[in-house]
């Protein structure tokens, strides 16, 4: 899930170091769309949340929550993030969280214990900080403190389990100084986690995504910006089960690379980029990715116009493929159209851009209820205030 592009404060550092590269201008081709596919969006619960930068969806015997990791307030980083609870008819507030600059929520569940990891950005002070894992007290039926581990200006979790193994996956951005530096994972050793397992040289990392394809693991790193360029390679690992860690195979040109999103279709194998920022511009490609074997890897297949994009978000509704991406900026505003794709298996490309206007929207969150399919969306900023209401819509099929 992805993001830290997508925060007023440290765009204004790293757009004051940026490289001036260009992507190229001619591959922005846009799909002609046919007809859209007969879903719409529509408003259904409005949240107010202080620079929302994540939704996170997680079910818990038979009820049912969701979780807002909230960045700022105006005022500070200091700040409640905030759990809901559906009461069978909408969301109310179950339970406030301190955080500091929340980029993250990742749920997770360990032999029937249930887990909730937070990734702290900055205190305001400094970068350095403590991201949180909580763990479910059934007697008091809320999450409590669990297991801190420290962190450099977090941005994502990432839970996966190898082999019957647990593992987090922390994005580590900054440490006050560099966006050189490494991301960690963390093994569960049966109690709590054991911290270094490994560490994994990235730059200024935004999002993790786990996926398997056949019997192999893998792990992609959205690098976002190196203190000089954006527009630098995101990295994709493979597990090696003799020696237990990951190895890197493959690098990908992105630019200001904020999320991937793995998904399949018709037996085949894709990632898709969201691509925020060239260094000069927000209104440029993302990409799909179609994997091609271990001898070539994943290749480009579709760009696309993008404007400030953050998130992906793949989901099938009736067994249609559909895309959402979260549209941030484009390059005037902040309140601008995010996205909702259909993904064509046949021609290998998404389609049919459906839109809706949203306030520098950072991400995207897909659930059910009971056969009721919806989408919620973080909005993050209008370019000025942090306090807005990100939005719950259904899906009308």
């Amino acid at each position: 899930m992805r993001y830290i592009a997508c925060f007023l404060i440290i765009i204004s550092i790293f757009s004051i170091f940026s490289s001036c590269e260009e992507v190229d201008p001619g591959a922005i081709q846009p799909t002609p769309p046919p007809e859209a596919d007969p879903v719409s969006l529509v408003e259904f619960q409005g949240i107010e949340t202080n620079g929302a930068m994540d939704w996170e969806y997680f079910s818990i015997g038979d009820e049912y929550y969701l979780a807002v990791a909230n960045y700022s307030n105006n005022l500070t980083l200091t700040i409640n993030s905030k759990i809901y609870k559906w009461n069978g008819y909408t969301f109310t507030l179950y339970q406030k969280i301190g955080t500091n600059g929340a980029m993250d929520f990742e749920y997770f569940s360990i032999e029937g214990n249930h887990y909730l990891a937070v990734a702290n950005f900055s205190s305001g002070s400094t970068y350095n900080v403590s991201s949180v894992i909580y763990k479910w007290d059934i007697e008091t039926a809320t999450f409590i403190l669990f297991q801190t581990i420290l962190t450099s200006g977090a941005t994502d979790w990432e839970y996966f389990n190898v082999n019957g193994n647990h593992y987090l996956v922390v994005a580590n951005s900054y440490n006050g100084s560099i966006y050189n530096i490494p991301s960690e994972i963390i093994k569960w050793n049966g109690i709590n986690f054991t911290e270094n397992y490994q560490l994994i040289e990235t730059h200024a990392a935004y999002d993790w995504e786990f996926f398997t394809i056949g019997e192999n693991y893998f792990l992609i790193v959205a690098n976002h910006y190196n203190g000089t360029t954006y527009n630098i390679d995101s990295e994709l690992y493979q597990w090696d089960d003799g020696n237990k860690n990951f190895v890197f195979i493959q690098g990908i040109p992105t630019n200001g690379a904020n999320d991937w999103e793995y998904f399949t279709s018709h037996g085949a194998a894709y990632l898709a980029v969201a691509n925020y920022y060239s260094g000069t511009e927000y209104t440029i490609n993302s990409r799909i990715y179609k994997w091609e074997g271990v001898l070539s890897g994943f290749t480009s297949i579709q760009p696309f116009e993008t404007n400030g994009a953050c998130d992906m978000e793949y989901f099938t509704i009736d067994d249609i493929p559909y895309i959402a991406v979260a549209n941030t900026n484009d390059d005037d505003s902040r309140i601008i159209d995010s996205a909702l794709y259909s993904w064509d298996a046949d021609s290998e490309k998404i389609i049919a851009p459906q839109l809706v206007e949203t306030t520098g929207a950072v991400a995207w969150k897909y659930f059910t209820l009971g056969d009721d399919p919806y989408l919620a969306v973080a909005n993050y900023t209008d370019g000025a205030n942090y306090n807005n209401v990100s939005m719950i819509y259904k899906v009308i099929r």
